[in-house]
């Protein structure tokens, strides 16, 4: 399924902002100003890290070393650098501990214009903040990502009072099919010639056969056409399906529609003696694994789009249920790994209640605004060594994102991060 926010960033990858415009704009607003960095102040954020653990206690929450990191580099950065907190949403945040050394960088969605924050925080608790693009008089401060973030922000309601303002969608008629330059066959009759040759030779039947999209090109030099089959289309999280269902390519003579050809990309790779309860395991996937495919797949769909108007993910229940089809046909546990609450883990509304909390303590938002927010996912999965929370929380209000990881056993709030959608947007 494809959330609110990535259809979104597709249809605003077209946009782009007004760099000169909006940079003269702001230079002019300095009055010709040098820009001014304060240097790191270090013993101050030694004094944070030190204060960090009893904040943590005193609201209740149990947070993870990570956490706790993250959130003293987040603030350093918007203190030395006089950024908020929606524009370091903007950068991509990275937490990585070695040898009792945390360093946590923040990469820009622009990194020529922006740049890379580092925080690196000392065994002794000291830390060194810095910028990649320190000194430059060019690099995009706090009110050019401010202005960028507006201009996109503006960009998305005008698009969302648009859409309320528009008429109901109307159901178009199926397209005639136009005759091909050149060509005595259509497109569809090429394709309908072309299924029926892979009936024939493969053994398809039409529900395996409907997991493809067929393409249909003529060459005018040879007079034939070229039908390719490929199935990149399947949202499932395995990563690995595509490539084991191959492409098919189908060459017919345009002249007499008789088929030159018919091959698949797989052809010598070992498909075995699987069965429906063992073909997850199969390298590559012949027309009746696909068949096979088709069935279980019908049943993801169907979960869904149940779901694609509503602010809910597909429920824990149901992706526990989808994830046992898939383990029933061979595929691996470990990847397809959704649960529903065993004795002993946090439910799912006291986990909710958790990420609340936490969002406002960490990020100041609201319950007002976390109530109004959609879930891209709400998910509780068996980790190797745990069992977990995950939650995306998206507002497309204020185009703001959060992610979250919460121990399903400890309720420990084991990672959190933020997300601007303008960062995405184009």
């Amino acid at each position: 399924m494809r959330n609110l926010k990535q259809l979104t960033d597709d249809r605003l990858s077209a946009l782009s902002w007004d760099v000169e415009k909006g940079m003269r704009a702001i230079r002019a607003s300095r009055c010709s100003e040098p820009l001014r960095i304060r240097r790191p102040m270090i013993a101050a954020v030694a004094l944070v890290m030190a204060l960090a653990a009893a904040t943590a206690l005193a609201v209740g929450l149990q947070v993870s070393r990570k956490v706790e990191v993250k959130r003293i580099a987040r603030e350093a950065v918007m203190a030395q650098y006089g950024l908020d907190n929606k524009s370091v949403g903007m950068f991509s945040e990275q937490a990585e501990e070695e040898s009792g050394v945390w360093t946590v960088t923040y990469s820009a969605w622009k990194p020529d214009e922006a740049g890379t924050y580092t925080v690196t925080f000392q065994k002794d608790g000291t830390a060194q903040v810095s910028w990649s693009l320190e000194g430059s008089a060019d690099a995009w401060g706090q009110q050019e990502i401010a202005a960028y973030i507006a201009q996109k922000d503006a960009a998305v309601h005008e698009m969302q009072l648009a859409e309320a303002a528009g008429a109901a969608p109307v159901i178009e008629a199926a397209p005639t099919p136009e005759p091909v330059s050149g060509a005595l066959l259509t497109r569809e009759k090429a394709i309908k010639v072309a299924d029926e040759a892979l009936r024939a030779q493969f053994g398809f039947q039409t529900a395996g056969l409907g997991e493809f999209d067929a393409v249909a090109k003529f060459d005018r030099t040879s007079s034939k056409w070229t039908v390719v089959y490929s199935a990149f289309g399947w949202h499932w999280h395995d990563g690995d399906l595509s490539q084991k269902a191959g492409e098919y390519h189908v060459e017919l003579s345009d002249v007499n529609g008789q088929v030159l050809s018919a091959r698949w990309t797989l052809e010598g790779v070992e498909t075995g003696s699987f069965t429906r309860s063992t073909f997850g395991q199969a390298k590559a996937y012949d027309a009746q694994c696909m068949e096979w495919v088709a069935e279980i797949r019908a049943q993801f769909v169907q979960a869904y789009a149940a779901v694609e108007m509503s602010k809910w993910p597909v429920s824990v229940e149901e992706k526990a249920r989808l994830d046992s089809l898939m383990i029933a046909a061979g595929f691996d546990a470990e990847k397809f790994n959704h649960v529903t609450p065993d004795k002993g883990d946090i439910g799912f509304e006291a986990a909710l209640e958790l990420a609340a909390q936490t969002l406002e303590r960490e990020y100041g938002v609201s319950r007002a605004i976390f109530d109004a927010s959609s879930f891209g996912y709400a998910d509780l999965t068996q980790e190797k060594t745990h069992r977990q929370w995950y939650f995306w929380v998206q507002n497309h209000d204020i185009q703001m994102g959060w992610q979250m990881t919460i121990d399903a056993q400890t309720g420990e709030i084991l990672d959190l991060s933020q997300e601007s959608f303008a960062a995405g947007n184009g």
